[in-house]
């Protein structure tokens, strides 16, 4: 009886790191998004469970002590510069991984995935931030111009370049009220 609870014991530690290890801590990652003080936003459609596949690239900027989202969905063609006009909003501090932009959606099998937009191999084995991963396969991969690695959105993989890490991955949360992404 005593070794059983040992295993067990041990089974759920190991399934706890393993989980843990999903997501990365390399890089800063303060993400909040009010969506139910924002109905109209371009960002809800990726954070719909019903629409699957469908993910939003978003970058945060202050300007004249204002923040602005720029969201850009994987159609490539629907964007939106959002202005975060409450109090609270412009009270965070946003702090988007590696170069400041997120890719976030949900995942069929998955569910949420809030992704870095920057190569992750890149940023190991060239230093610097500048590696955007731009859509491409109908929205459903990115792609980074510099090492040409493929990378699916549903579970973060290399799809085809010289293998390597997969995407960077933060932790999400979202109940129809508030957005997080963090790490």
């Amino acid at each position: 009886m005593k070794k059983s609870w040992i295993v067990l014991l041990l089974a759920v530690l190991l399934a706890g790191c393993e989980a843990e290890n999903l997501y990365t801590k390399d890089y800063l990652c303060r993400f909040t998004f009010f969506a139910s003080m924002h109905p109209e936003s371009k960002l809800l459609t990726a954070l719909d469970p019903l629409s699957t596949g469908v993910f939003a690239r978003v970058s945060a900027e202050q300007r004249q002590g204002v923040w602005h989202l720029k969201v850009n969905l994987n159609d490539d063609k629907t964007s939106e510069d959002l202005t975060l006009s409450l109090t609270k909003e412009n009270q965070i501090s946003y702090d988007l991984g590696a170069n400041n932009a997120l890719i976030i959606g949900y995942s069929a099998f998955s569910g949420l995935k809030a992704y870095d937009r920057q190569c992750p191999n890149c940023l190991d084995s060239l230093g610097g931030y500048n590696y955007p991963l731009n859509w491409t396969h109908n929205g459903q991969w990115v792609e980074c111009a510099k090492c040409n690695r493929q990378y699916a959105l549903e579970n973060g993989t290399v799809m085809s370049g010289n293998g390597g890490r997969q995407l960077l991955e933060y932790r999400a949360s979202y109940n129809q009220t508030m957005l997080t992404v963090y790490n």
